[in-house]
């Protein structure tokens, strides 16, 4: 039971609210037991000369009913007179037939009190609880054994503590104290939702393992709470567990042919905790789950994705994205999966998507990064980029292989014979040009000049039907890059000299 200590840490801690609903319950209070005798002889309630066991059953049978009557109202101050009559009847009669309404008179204060957050007056019913345990006497074990034993009480408890916004933590203080170790399942469920709701990541653990493996549990009839726990744990970057929470409970139930609308829900929630997570393994996950139900139609969630597979190189991914994807096909979409087309050196996609660009104008700032992408992809991806820089050595296999690709492709694509089908001649030279400076990127000057000639001079002087390429400004600027960077070794070999 509630010690004597508990209820002064319990007083000392906890913050008083609803000051001036109080005053007006408490005033109410005295007002009622300033009253006669509480009115119990007026209304038939008791009869002095009755003794405890010719107590009158009607009497008894009326007061239960204007409990529950008055606690189905929501009718606060005439509970609170009902209950006064209660108190006094089993003061002047004390007998084990007034037992069980003393206990039901408390239980239906508390859920009142709770309704209302009034955790004051919550307060002073339990220390008034707590007061009888010391009289050890046979009427008062027998109370206790009531409350020990109803699970209905502490659901209303835990409900009244929740609403007075009381703590998840001094809230099992109470119930440990009275040795109340398991728990229903719908107490589970409160005690989780109170955990929630106070963001307890640990504590909603702890009890969703209970309630899980609980005997009464059932996904089919959980299916809110488990919504509810789902976007929670992913809030919280619990993902994986979030994750195994839907493949357990509510995909099984998902394909009996129950309603989208609940998972389509978690699995947006749990998306968008996966990406600001930057986890691809759930993003992977949630994508692929969601979009077997319904296209993504939001821009802001369909970028999100393609930088997810572009921070990650997942050029698959990003390919999927963009087929699947509702929103209208723009630059500020295609841009990311090019990147990560060219990060994994796919440049033959790239090609196919920069064909299918040609008709979009695309602005100077884009270009460019199109362009630093399309060099890194010639040297064989971000990582083989990563790592030369690293090495400071130009002289990989695999980036020399890289390298060997890209020419044989363009060279490919320029001398194709269907013409009509190939990209155009912009796209081309923004290819070679890249590629030359790649070249550079390794300090290859001289395949550079060779380069030059093989597709521009050498195009040029062709007699055959292959694509005649003209340099741009920015082929230009490449070979005035490489005259730089020769003048700048000459200088250096001077200088040693």
């Amino acid at each position: 039971m509630l010690t004597t200590q508990f209820i002064r840490i319990s007083q000392r801690s906890l913050r008083i609210s609803n000051q001036q609903r109080l005053k007006k319950i408490i005033n109410h209070q005295k007002k009622d037991l300033n009253q006669n005798t509480l009115q119990i002889k007026s209304h038939n309630h008791y009869h002095p000369n009755h003794h405890d066991h010719k107590l009158n059953q009607i009497i008894l049978a009326n007061l239960r009913y204007e409990l529950e009557n008055h606690t189905k109202s929501n009718d606060l101050k005439e509970l609170l007179k009902t209950c006064k009559s209660i108190k006094e009847l089993n003061n002047k009669a004390s007998s084990i037939k007034t037992i069980p309404l003393i206990y039901q008179s408390y239980k239906s204060l508390i859920q009142l009190l709770g309704h209302y957050s009034l955790w004051t007056q919550i307060n002073l019913i339990l220390k008034e609880i707590d007061s009888q345990y010391d009289n050890n006497n046979h009427s008062s074990l027998l109370l206790f054994d009531f409350i020990q034993n109803d699970e209905n009480f502490w659901e209303i408890l835990i409900q009244a503590f929740i609403n007075s916004g009381k703590s998840v933590d001094f809230l099992l203080f109470i119930l440990f104290h009275h040795k109340k170790t398991m728990f229903s399942i719908n107490i589970i469920e409160i005690l989780i939702k109170a955990s929630i709701i106070e963001n307890n990541v640990s504590q909603t653990i702890f009890y969703l393992n209970q309630y899980i493996n609980s005997k009464e549990f059932n996904p089919t009839t959980s299916r809110l709470l488990m919504g509810k726990l789902i976007k929670f744990l992913g809030l919280n970057g619990e993902l994986r567990l979030a994750i195994d929470i839907i493949n357990k409970f509510i995909l099984p139930i998902n394909k009996e042919g129950n309603d989208d609308d609940e998972i389509i829900e978690c699995l947006i929630s749990l998306l968008r905790s996966s990406i600001d997570r930057s986890d691809p393994d759930a993003v992977l996950f949630c994508y692929h789950e969601l979009t077997d139900r319904l296209p993504i139609q939001e821009e802001g969630l369909t970028l999100a994705l393609l930088s997810i597979s572009y921070r990650y190189h997942l050029p698959s991914f990003a390919l999927n994205i963009l087929s699947k994807s509702s929103i209208p096909i723009q630059t500020n979409s295609i841009l990311p999966v090019l990147g990560t087309l060219c990060n994994t050196n796919q440049l033959k996609e790239v090609i196919l998507i920069l064909s299918k660009m040609f008709k979009i104008k695309l602005i100077k700032e884009e270009m460019d990064w199109i362009f630093y992408h399309l060099m890194i992809g010639h040297l064989g991806g971000i990582k083989n980029y990563q790592n030369m820089l690293i090495s400071s050595s130009s002289s990989s296999k695999t980036i020399e292989n890289s390298l060997q690709n890209s020419l044989n492709l363009i060279d490919t694509l320029i001398n194709s014979k269907h013409h009509q089908q190939d990209p155009s001649h912009d796209i081309l030279i923004l290819l070679i040009n890249s590629l030359l400076k790649a070249f550079i990127e390794i300090h290859d000057f001289n395949q550079v000049k060779i380069l030059f000639h093989h597709f521009f001079e050498k195009s040029s002087s062709s007699s055959n039907k292959q694509i005649k390429l003209i340099p741009n400004p920015m082929t230009f600027e490449i070979l005035d890059e490489i005259e730089q960077n020769v003048n700048d070794d000459d200088d250096d070999d001077d200088a040693k000299e």
